[in-house]
């Protein structure tokens, strides 16, 4: 699986030179694989793991100073956000209220 996804990234990034593109995005969802077993899925800390899938998500630079030309926000806020969040976990409604901000989109969390 790692080679697969290396060679993946590879390709995308040398032969697509898709992270050239300032306006091209990249996010990727995963679980967190072999649960241990089926009781685990019970325990405090595969209910944890449950809820908060790995996440990586690839923004060219551009695309987050144009989010805060947008706002009128000071250049690079968006991306020392970014930096900061990156230390902490993040859960599926982080990622929505990203691609939200990130689509000019409003959204709405109830």
């Amino acid at each position: 699986m790692d080679d697969s996804l290396t060679d993946f990234f590879h390709n995308l990034r040398f032969k697509l030179k898709f992270f050239d593109n300032p306006l091209n995005t990249f996010i990727l969802l995963a679980d967190h694989g072999n649960m241990l077993g089926h009781y685990y899925a019970y325990t405090r800390a595969g209910k944890f793991e449950r809820g908060t899938p790995p996440t990586v998500l690839v923004v060219h630079p551009e695309v987050l100073n144009r989010v805060d030309e947008r706002k009128g926000r000071s250049r690079n806020t968006s991306l020392q956000n970014l930096q900061y969040r990156a230390m902490h976990v993040s859960t599926p409604l982080d990622m929505y209220l990203t691609l939200s901000d990130l689509l000019n989109l409003r959204a709405s969390v109830y």
